[in-house]
């Protein structure tokens, strides 16, 4: 005897599906939720707590004051611009030549917290003027041999008469005449010689600009500016991991149907992926695997690179759609779920829930059972 009997559906047939458009807005404004979050814990932990123990405003109080005693800059962290000739009639290359001087003969060579490089290879006493001169001379004047000056590598600067590595040398005949004869000119070459700050220049160059990435390399600035750079992310952690587990995690496995808050608010729940009522590692799984969609906004790689690794697993996350046939999102998928729209549905948490509901279709069993009587 033919078995007509209907057999047991293996999807529901009482709810209706989220359009993706729909998901997307819900995803959307949640990321609105954690945006808010993330404010709250960045102000309450980040920037109270976390900075605290780290110290922060004592640390940046020591770097600002390192950064201030090597008198590289204004107070506010820009870099001097002088013009060729100021309005007072000095050379702004004389005022380059001042900041370079002091900068190795005063700060590095006398201040505990500066040094020379090792690539400095300075070999000399460092308590010794006249040895940290000579190394000035040297490194910064290309001035090494005082029987003889390579004017390629300086045309403009030759040692003191009498020679005196205590104090700066002096501008050579040539460039003194032209000073006396066509001063502006003069001066422009001056300027660029010390600090080519021109706005066409990509990559600034001169002594000036040097004393800067000097600076930079110093063993005190470094760990000084590294201890900020960590504390400053360690600030946002709370923000980028506990916003995202909040929101969409630990919101949704306290209510009955895996919502956020959005998903409350456009009446929308998480469903198993034959839409049923989903269970509660389905929940947990769904709302975990969006969480991690979001953390390499907490790794140590740049936001820029975050948000560009991000973009890409949300577009993989859209273009799953493409090669499933229940049109589920890459973390619905892993997360054997799928997003309704509540108003429109009816939930079951079973096939035998739905039947004994609706009763629209016949237990098979029942059916096997009827035709064994029948034979």
């Amino acid at each position: 005897m033919e078995n007509i009997a209907h057999e047991r559906p293996t999807e529901s047939a009482s709810v209706l599906y989220s359009p993706l458009t729909k998901r997307l807005t819900a995803l959307l404004i949640d990321g609105f939720f954690m945006l808010a979050i993330g404010i709250i814990l960045y102000f309450a932990l980040g920037n109270t707590l976390i900075s605290g123990l780290r110290n922060e405003s004592g640390v940046r109080e020591e770097i600002t004051s390192f950064v201030d005693d090597a008198a590289l800059a204004t107070p506010e962290g820009y870099a001097f611009v002088y013009k060729a000739v100021e309005d007072d009639g000095e050379l702004g290359a004389t005022k380059y030549e001042d900041i370079v001087w002091k900068y190795y003969t005063v700060f590095v060579a006398k201040d505990p917290r500066a040094e020379f490089l090792e690539s400095d290879d300075f070999n000399g006493d460092i308590n010794d003027p006249v040895s940290v001169g000579k190394w000035v001379y040297a490194h910064v004047y290309h001035l090494n041999n005082e029987d003889s000056i390579n004017k390629d590598l300086q045309p403009y600067y030759t040692y003191p008469d009498p020679i005196d590595y205590t104090k700066k040398p002096e501008l050579n005949e040539s460039i003194s005449t032209e000073l006396e004869s066509d001063k502006d000119e003069a001066a422009r070459k001056l300027l660029l010689y010390w600090a080519n700050l021109t706005v066409n220049t990509a990559n600034p160059e001169g002594p000036y600009i040097d004393i800067f990435l000097h600076a930079q390399k110093q063993t005190y600035y470094r760990e000084h500016a590294q201890s900020l750079q960590m504390t400053s992310y360690l600030k946002t952690l709370p923000s980028f991991i506990v916003s995202p587990l909040i929101v969409l995690l630990a919101i949704p496995m306290f209510n009955k149907y895996g919502r956020t808050p959005a998903k409350f608010f456009m009446r929308m729940a998480v469903v198993d992926w034959n839409g049923y009522r989903a269970k509660k590692w389905e929940i947990f799984l769904h709302g975990f695997i969006l969480s991690v969609m979001l953390m390499p906004l907490a790794l140590p790689i740049g936001q820029g690179f975050s948000s560009l690794i991000i973009a890409a697993l949300a577009v993989l996350d859209m273009v799953m759609i493409r090669f499933n046939k229940k049109r589920q999102t890459l973390h619905e998928a892993f997360s054997f779920t799928r997003v309704i729209d509540l108003k429109e549905s009816t939930v079951y948490g079973s096939p035998e829930e739905e039947y004994a509901g609706k009763g629209s279709f016949v237990d098979p069993s029942a059916v096997d059972a009827t035709i064994d009587t029948q034979h």
